[in-house]
């Protein structure tokens, strides 16, 4: 996976998927509207060199407490066995603990 440092909206993936609304940059600003809300970044899963899904993060702040969400996430090309799934769970839950320590 590549790292969520600018939300790949505009990539080519993304311009091959319907993404849902809420995986969408227009979601990400509408969002960044609304208190304890704020686009986080965004991710475009690969697998072998080759996008595979397309996935954007909110945090949410409650409670004192950050979380992030995706909502309709992630846009898969084709649909995931449960194993890549899983696989690319526990790569993300990995990658965002590095990142950022904020979030529970």
């Amino acid at each position: 996976m590549n790292s969520p440092t600018q939300p790949p909206w505009n990539s080519r993936l993304c311009r091959r998927l319907t993404l849902p609304i809420e995986q969408t940059a227009v979601w990400a600003k509408y969002q960044n509207t609304i208190d304890g809300r704020t686009p986080w970044g965004a991710y475009v899963v690969k697998q072998d060199g080759a996008p595979i899904a397309f996935i954007a993060l909110i945090d949410y702040e409650t409670h004192g407490y950050h979380y992030l969400r995706s909502v309709h996430g992630p846009a898969w090309l084709d649909k995931p066995s449960t194993q890549l799934e899983a696989q690319v769970r526990d790569l993300l839950v990995e990658d965002v603990r590095k990142r950022d320590k904020n979030v529970v």
